[in-house]
Formats: structure tokens, sequence, C-alpha cells
């Protein structure tokens, strides 16, 4: 019978205790990268800041009030939710002068999964007076600036 080398008896016991740390050493490094990878494909778009005055958000006055709804977009859904366009059509057919508008968010945690709410929201500035109006189709008034 021929003698077989083995790892310990020969040149490659050194390598094989640094080879297995190494090893260990570049998955680890491998998994860190490819999650930082994949975190900014899944990382969502700031929209514009506002869409209807060159960037600025007006504050509200005493005779201004900002209101919002939901948008109704979804997590992996391309294209889901309304415009901001959309919603000012809405608002215009009900005699609803809009002044501005933003995109914005609800303020809340939402889980990133596919078919759940992203919370984002369209909002919209509008005579105080017309107000009521805009509660009765849904949206509601925004309490503080974000």
């Amino acid at each position: 019978m021929s003698k077989l080398k083995s790892p310990t008896n020969s040149k490659y016991n050194i390598s094989y205790s640094i080879a297995r740390p190494l090893l260990g050493l570049i998955a680890v490094v491998f998994f860190v990268l490819m999650s930082f990878g994949f975190s900014s494909k899944r990382s969502e778009k700031a929209p514009p800041p506002d869409s209807t005055n060159g960037g600025t958000s007006p504050s509200p006055t005493d005779s201004s009030v900002w209101i919002m709804r939901s948008d109704g977009a979804k997590y992996c859904e391309t294209g889901s939710g309304s415009t901001l366009a959309q919603g000012s059509a809405d608002l215009e057919a009900a005699q609803i002068a809009v002044l501005a508008s933003k995109k914005g968010s609800d303020g809340k945690m939402h889980a990133q999964v596919c078919g759940g709410s992203r919370g984002s929201t369209n909002n919209y500035l509008i005579n105080r007076d017309k107000l009521s109006q805009a509660l009765a189709l849904g949206y509601s008034e925004v309490i503080s600036s974000r």
C-alpha cells in the first residue's frame, strides 16, 4: 500500500490553519457588502419637495390650511397610488382651489412588505373656508407641518 499524504504531515498544514478563518472573514465581508448593495436598491427615492411652486413649501396663513389624504401607494407595486395632479383635479371638481401641493408622509411606521401601505400622502394647501368640503371628501387637516 502506498502511503497517502495527510494535511498534518505536509506543507499544507499552515495554509489550512490560515485559510479557514480567512474564508470565514471573507464570507462575513461579502454578506455585509451585499446587504448594503441590495438595501440601496430597495430604498425609495424621495419625491420632489413640491410640484406647484418651485420647491418651496408655503406656510399656511389664517386664510389657508394644509389638508392631506393617503395616496394609496403600496410596496412592490410600481405606479401605485394617486398623483398630486389627480388629487388636485378631484378638489377642483368640488370647487376647491388648490394653492400648492406636495408629497408627504402620514408620520407612522409601516412594515416594508409587498402589498403594504407606504404611508405616503398627497398634501394640498387650500383656502380655510373650503376645509369642511375637503373633510367631506375624505381629506384631513394637517395639524403641524412636517
